[in-house]
C-alpha cells in the first residue's frame, strides 16, 4: 500500500506533526519557572477566595464589634480583629477582591485600546510596504 493519496481523495492530515499552539507553549514555559507558577496560584487562589469572601463571611468586612475589641488570631478571625473588633481576615479578602476587580479592568481597557491601535498599525505598515 503507498502513502499516496488516491486521486479524488483527500490525504489524512498528520497532525502529530503540527507545531504546539501559543497557549500549549506558554503552559510551557510556566511550568519551567517554579516561581512564576507559584505566583499564578497564588493569584488563582486569591482570587477564589476573594470571590467567594462575600457569600462565605457571617458579617460583612466593615462590621464594627466594640464589645470583641483587638484579638490575637483565633480559629474564628483568622488575621484577629482590630480595636474597633473588625474581622482583618475578611477585610483583607475584601481588599484583595477591589484590586483585582481593578487591575482586570485595567487590563481589559489596555486590551480595548491597543490591539486595536496596533491592529491600525500594522496594516498601515503592511499597506507602505506593499506600494513600491
Amino acid at each position: 500500500m503507498s502513502a499516496e493519496a488516491s486521486p479524488g481523495v483527500e490525504a489524512i492530515p498528520n497532525f502529530a506533526a503540527r507545531a504546539p499552539s501559543p497557549l500549549r507553549r506558554a503552559a510551557a514555559a510556566l511550568a519551567r519557572r517554579r516561581g512564576a507558577l507559584a505566583a499564578v496560584v497564588g493569584l488563582g487562589i486569591l482570587g477564589i477566595a476573594a470571590a467567594a469572601a462575600p457569600a462565605l463571611a457571617a458579617r460583612g468586612p466593615a462590621a464594627i464589634d466594640l464589645a470583641l475589641g483587638a484579638t490575637p488570631p483565633s480559629l474564628e478571625h483568622w488575621f484577629g480583629t482590630d480595636a474597633l473588633g473588625r474581622d482583618l481576615f475578611l477585610r483583607v479578602l475584601d481588599g484583595a477582591r477591589v484590586s483585582l476587580g481593578v487591575a482586570l479592568i485595567a487590563t481589559l481597557v489596555s486590551l480595548g485600546i491597543g490591539v486595536p491601535y496596533g491592529a491600525a498599525r500594522g496594516e498601515r505598515r503592511r499597506r507602505a510596504s506593499t506600494r513600491s
